[in-house]
């Protein structure tokens, strides 16, 4: 399985720390694996626009802390490799395995 997404990183010149990942199109194929065949696939989770991760040692910073604040964004779970197994290749595994 290869997973490829377009990603923007941002980090704090004052904490190198602290950085601020934003995935979108987070795409997936299960074959023709060599990378040289280009970064195409398919959605892995078609209703999701961008997914942001936050990496911090340590707590966060008080301005990123009122920016989440202020725009309401609450923290959750999401794994690529996971929801990429779950939704496609979970599914393939039980079609081929029925008798």
């Amino acid at each position: 399985m290869l997973i490829a997404y377009d990603r923007v990183s941002l980090f704090d010149k004052e904490d190198g720390e602290f950085r601020v990942t934003f995935d979108q199109n987070i795409r997936y194929r299960n074959d023709h694996l060599a990378l040289v065949q280009g970064d195409v696939g398919e959605l892995v989770a078609p209703g999701l626009g961008i997914l942001m991760e936050v990496k911090a040692l340590g707590a966060y910073p008080l301005w990123f802390v009122a920016l989440l604040d202020k725009y309401q964004i609450r923290k959750s779970s999401f794994s690529k490799y996971a929801e990429t197994y779950e939704r496609h290749l979970f599914k393939q595994e039980e079609i081929t395995h029925v008798h």
